[in-house]
């Protein structure tokens, strides 16, 4: 396998990564890696994983400050409702499009008429993108580590099972 073709099936895994779990082990990124590229040596593979934990760094960046953006664009409309109203409104206010939106990067991997078709996939996703707006709204109203909150649900997601848009599906045959 040619090293384009190798990084281009690896960082749609890595994004299809990131929408099961946010922070996975060395184990899994080994896996990952491995299963790309059998003949991946250990110097390479220890490269790799590196390589990976800083993706998935950037990723959980890019995720948190999307949320505060979208939290700060909500509570500014929104300012004169208690924090326990926002929670009620969340299923009214966050619709699908909202949703994608936000996961626009590594949805974009992701086969579209498979995902379009798993409802129950896309409402996870959703559910993880509301609780993680709530996160990103409670720290207006009270002293939180949004970070800190978010990383309580690395793994809300982690059952879910989406098909990648190159067919390669390594992540969505990996038991997690």
């Amino acid at each position: 396998m040619d090293e384009g073709e190798f990084s281009k099936i690896l960082i749609d895994e890595l994004k299809l990564l990131f929408l099961r779990v946010r922070n996975p082990s060395d184990n899994l990124l080994e896996v990952l890696l491995k299963t790309i590229d059998p003949t991946i040596n250990p110097d390479q593979l220890k490269d790799y994983i590196n390589i990976c934990r800083g993706k998935f760094s950037d990723f959980r960046y890019n995720y948190k400050s999307i949320i505060v953006k979208k939290a700060q664009d909500l509570e500014i409309h929104f300012r004169s409702i208690r924090l326990e109203e926002f929670e009620n409104l969340l299923d009214k206010i966050i619709t699908e499009d909202y949703c994608r939106q936000i996961l626009a990067t590594h949805i974009s991997c992701v086969h579209k008429e498979s995902f379009e078709n798993d409802k129950v996939s896309l409402n996870k996703l959703f559910d993880f993108v509301k609780k993680s707006l709530l996160i990103g709204i409670k720290s207006f109203f009270i002293s939180i580590d949004v970070k800190g909150e978010l990383k309580k649900m690395d793994n809300c997601t982690s059952s879910i099972k989406l098909q990648s848009r190159y067919h390669t599906n390594i992540v969505y045959n990996m038991d997690l």
